[in-house]
């Protein structure tokens, strides 16, 4: 990776990881090393100890990227809440109005 943000960024920056992650830059070493939480990734933006076969990287920050992490969970926590919803308790007037506003957003 050894993009020149990495180079620049110093404690309270924010960082992606995995760019599915926001974070906050705890510390980063005269090395180039840098610690966020218990985890201390290199100056090329990997995380130290990962296995052979994955490894976590960090991303750099926009307030555009983060926006979209913040809807998507938000979207994943209303999918979650809605298949454990038991729609049979609901009336059927009620019902039909869900189904109107389903098939108009997928139209």
């Amino acid at each position: 990776m050894g993009e020149q943000w990495l180079a620049e960024l110093k404690p309270g920056d924010k960082v992606l990881i995995d760019n599915k992650q926001v974070a906050i830059v705890d510390r980063v070493t005269p090395t180039g090393k840098i610690r966020i939480g218990q985890s201390t990734f290199t100056k090329y933006g990997k995380r130290e100890g990962d296995g052979q076969w994955h490894f976590v990287y960090l991303y750099q920050w926009t307030q555009e990227r983060e926006d979209e992490i913040r809807d998507e969970r938000a979207k994943n926590r209303a999918v979650n809440y809605l298949n454990d919803f038991n729609f049979k308790s609901l009336s059927i007037e009620t019902l039909n109005a869900i189904i109107q506003l389903v098939e108009k957003e997928t139209k």
